[in-house]
């Protein structure tokens, strides 16, 4: 037959617990205007491609997203998007 663990060893210093004396986290609306989405266009220079994105999953619009940094990176020297630099 195996030992019993014990969860209190004899003269093993006893735990004090108390409560915390962090605060917990309060969360609040948000306080920044949303962008019009034709505002950012102006100010990026962008131009309409006549492109949708149909209704997509938050994972899927990450996708989308990580796609177009790795497109935008350079590669060795050369643009992974011609404009982009």
């Amino acid at each position: 037959m195996t030992e019993p663990i014990r969860i209190y060893e004899p003269g093993a210093k006893k735990l004090n617990v108390v409560e915390s004396t962090i605060r917990p986290i309060q969360t609040m609306e948000s306080t920044l205007r949303r962008l019009d989405p034709a505002e950012v266009a102006k100010a990026l220079g962008a131009e309409p491609t006549g492109d949708t994105i149909p209704d997509a999953s938050p994972i899927t619009l990450y996708a989308l997203r990580a796609e177009l940094y790795r497109r935008r990176i350079s590669k060795g020297g050369r643009p992974g998007i011609d404009g982009a630099d």
